[in-house]
C-alpha cells in the first residue's frame, strides 16, 4: 500500500534513535510510551465521554519502529524526540549511517 508521502521519503537519510528507561521509573516509562507511541484520553464532557487521540512520534512520516525503544527516522524528527527525552534525563542515542528508504543507495 503506497502512502502519499512515500515518494518524498525515497532516498532521504535516516538515523536510528534508541533510548532506555529503567523499569523502576514506571511513571517516566508511561510518559515516554505516550510520547513515542501516542495515547488516547477519555474525559467526561456534559454527561458523556469524549475520547481524544494524540499521535506519537511513530506516526510521523518516515518513522519506522525497529524494536523495543528503537526507531529509524529522519534526522530532524530524531533531534526533536531526542531533545524531549534528554529534558527528562532519559539516556538516548542517535546512530547515523547510510540508511535510506527505497531507491538506490548513494
Amino acid at each position: 500500500m503506497e502512502r502519499p508521502w512515500d515518494e518524498e521519503l525515497v532516498g532521504r537519510r535516516l538515523v536510528i534513535l534508541s533510548w532506555d528507561v529503567h523499569k523502576a521509573k514506571r511513571a517516566l516509562a508511561w510518559w515516554v510510551n505516550g510520547l513515542v507511541y501516542g495515547r488516547r484520553v477519555t474525559v467526561p464532557v456534559n454527561g458523556h465521554e469524549r475520547t481524544y487521540t494524540y499521535p506519537g512520534y511513530v506516526d510521523a512520516p518516515g518513522v519506522l519502529r525497529l524494536g523495543q525503544s528503537v526507531l529509524l527516522m529522519p534526522p530532524g524528527i530524531a533531534k526533536e524526540l531526542g531533545n524531549a527525552l534528554a529534558a527528562r534525563d532519559i539516556v538516548c542515542t542517535v546512530t547515523e549511517g547510510d540508511w535510506r528508504v527505497g531507491g538506490s543507495q548513494q
